[in-house]
């Protein structure tokens, strides 16, 4: 929704999906998306920037890509693309929880892998994407639930929750450990602008926060931008996923969210 009314505006390109791939070039290896610098060489930053520049259009002057698997490593990120800029967008980890849990459930779709494998590096291949292709068709043939070749961040220790856990109580930890890493690195890098933005104040003044949102990363304000924000986003949209969640679940998150859910004003809501 985000990078949707970040590229209404003129001047924006955006990477219209998720590029895992391109982000974990030379790390095929490495067992979840937990990188940092140390992590990182020249070929590393030369490839991820000819990659992610092939999305963006001549005339425009930004461009947006929300990776979800970089709220595990933006110190890495950081190293990659010198001078960006960080949008760091917050749900309630209930709502995201249960949209997440479907997420992993949910089969993977051919039009979205056909369009991922126009950029998809061919050193990718043996490691990476053997890895996708075998999740596809776990998740095909309906093997744990659905719950197979993971979705979203993957944190250190992941495939062990996996194992061990429930699917809800691991959609909680996804959230709590993506959002510690982002906001405590972001709030300890003096060199990395960063813009906080709650995903139901978006939803309850998209106007007002799209226009802060343009000011904060550099762009003039745009008709577009309001027009798109008035028309597409909604107050309906901040709680809608909180139905699909069970008494049981709901315990189930606090029992791992509760101390974020609290710091961050969510509890009682």
């Amino acid at each position: 929704m985000l990078r949707s009314l970040l590229a209404a505006h003129p001047a924006v390109s955006t990477v219209p999906w998720d590029v895992n791939f391109i982000w974990k070039y030379g790390n095929y290896a490495h067992p979840d998306d937990e990188l940092d610098p140390r992590d990182f060489t020249a070929r590393t930053r030369q490839f991820i920037q000819r990659s992610l520049g092939q999305f963006q259009a001549p005339a425009s002057t930004h461009l947006v890509e929300k990776t979800v698997g970089n709220t595990l490593r933006p110190a890495f990120v950081q190293a990659a693309l010198p001078g960006c800029v960080f949008v760091h967008l917050i749900r309630d980890g209930r709502d995201v929880a249960e949209s997440a849990r479907r997420m992993w459930r949910a089969p993977m779709e051919w039009r979205a892998v056909a369009q991922k494998l126009r950029a998809f590096p061919p050193a990718a291949l043996p490691t990476y994407g053997v890895q996708y292709a075998r999740a596809y068709v776990e998740r095909r043939l309906g093997l744990r639930d659905g719950a197979v070749g993971t979705w979203g961040p993957r944190w250190r220790g992941i495939d062990r929750d996996v194992e061990v856990m429930p699917l809800i109580d691991v959609c909680a930890r996804q959230w709590v450990r993506s959002v510690e890493t982002s906001r405590a690195w972001l709030a300890d890098s003096a060199s990395a602008p960063a813009l906080e933005i709650r995903y139901e104040q978006l939803c309850a003044q998209p106007v007002v926060e799209a226009r802060r949102l343009l000011e904060f990363v550099g762009l003039d304000p745009s008709e577009a931008v309001e027009e798109h924000a008035s028309r597409t986003i909604v107050t309906t949209h901040q709680h809608k996923s909180r139905t699909g969640l069970t008494t049981d679940d709901l315990t189930a998150i606090s029992a791992e969210a509760g101390p974020l859910l609290e710091q961050l004003g969510y509890l009682g809501k």
